[in-house]
């Protein structure tokens, strides 16, 4: 018969004393620790693809808007001709600014003008372009 607690090497049953096991658990803890700061955490999103974000979120807003005047979109009217842009402007400039945070900066180019800010002379951009009927739309974004 075979004595359940035995090994069947020399019938002693082997055990690790506590401290052992806590003292293992903690160089497990601080290795992890160290190859944390050695490794570093993962980059956040840069602030350029958070301004691309909103660039293209800008011209999604502006083209599901239905213009003042002739058009499928306000987006198509500010690109088509430069009636629809003068006619458009001021609405798309309210409706931007609306939108955005007070710190978000933008400028808006079409074929026939430009809504919003001068672009800033550094710091990061984003950027979206849409072609339209009349053209490319361009918006840039940034932080004040």
């Amino acid at each position: 018969m075979c004595d359940r607690g035995a090994s069947s090497r020399n019938g002693r049953r082997g055990q690790l004393s506590l401290s052992v096991v806590e003292a293992a658990v903690g160089l497990l803890v601080v290795l992890a620790a160290a190859t944390t700061f050695v490794v570093g955490l993962p980059e956040a999103e840069s602030e350029e693809a958070t301004l691309t974000v909103l660039a293209e979120d800008g011209l999604d807003v502006l083209d599901a808007t239905p213009p003042d005047g002739d058009g499928t979109s306000r987006l198509t009217a500010l690109a088509r001709d430069r009636s629809g842009f003068v006619r458009e402007r001021s609405h798309t400039d309210d409706q931007l600014r609306a939108l955005y945070p007070d710190r978000v900066r933008y400028r808006l180019a079409t074929p026939h003008g430009v809504v919003g800010d001068p672009l800033p002379p550094r710091g990061p951009v984003g950027r979206a372009m849409r072609e339209s009927v009349g053209g490319r739309v361009t918006l840039w974004v940034w932080f004040r």
